[in-house]
């Protein structure tokens, strides 16, 4: 069976788990912030647990976004390193689709009708994607991360009164959606099985490839006012 190792830092959890030999070994603690902290302690002491060294690991899975823009980097960068030093394989998994998964699964949102992934950028700023469970083991995707800024916010009218998960923003009742939970938290497993399923299907990518998912239109860079003298 495929050695998978799973990261997911892209919320407020900092999660780790692995799939060795066909089980599940997990470790998560609510550190918003301080996932740089904690991270790669966690690693040691879930690896040990799993009983496996580092360079057995043949697969890691990463949350890659759309979500925080330090904790995503910091995923990327430690499955890189570790993928590096083992020649494992990386896969780059869409958080969006995980808190999709995360909601289907404890039953927030019903199994028969698509949802609404809001997944807050920066002051009023959000990502939204749409997912519908057509199938019992992976939701496809029916609307890719796009980023909607601002307090005029139109969603497409085909997603009128879906349910939504997430960050709750300010516009929603005014554009259309449906009932919204929030405080979902998506832990490294749900990465881990999302990974499992990629690399079966060939989509797992070499350590140089393993990068954060950048949604176009966004980027918290700002040009560089020239000197005036």
């Amino acid at each position: 069976m495929t050695r998978l190792l799973a990261l997911e830092t892209s919320g407020p959890a900092c999660s780790v788990a692995a799939h060795i030999d066909g089980i599940w070994f997990e470790n998560t603690q609510n550190v918003e912030r301080l996932h740089n902290q904690v991270l790669l302690s966690q690693l040691q002491a879930l690896l040990r647990e799993a009983g496996v060294a580092p360079r057995a690991i043949e697969v890691i899975a990463f949350a890659a976004g759309p979500g925080s823009f330090t904790g995503i980097r910091l995923a990327a960068a430690a499955a890189q390193a570790l993928a590096l030093a083992s020649s494992a394989r990386i896969v780059p998994v869409s958080s969006s689709e995980a808190l999709a998964i995360a909601a289907y699964g404890r039953g927030l949102v019903d199994a028969q009708r698509p949802v609404l992934v809001v997944t807050r950028s920066r002051r009023d700023a959000y990502y939204v994607s749409a997912w519908d469970r057509l199938a019992a083991s992976r939701p496809r995707c029916v609307l890719s991360d796009e980023l909607f800024q601002g307090e005029q916010v139109v969603l497409p009218e085909a997603c009128h009164g879906w349910a939504g998960v997430g960050d709750l923003p300010p516009w929603w009742n005014s554009c259309g959606g449906g009932a919204f939970s929030t405080g979902i938290v998506t832990h490294a497993r749900v990465i881990g099985e999302i990974g499992l399923r990629q690399h079966a299907a060939g989509e797992s990518v070499d350590a140089a490839l393993g990068l954060p998912i950048y949604v176009a239109g966004d980027t918290p860079w700002k040009p560089s006012q020239p000197d005036v003298h």
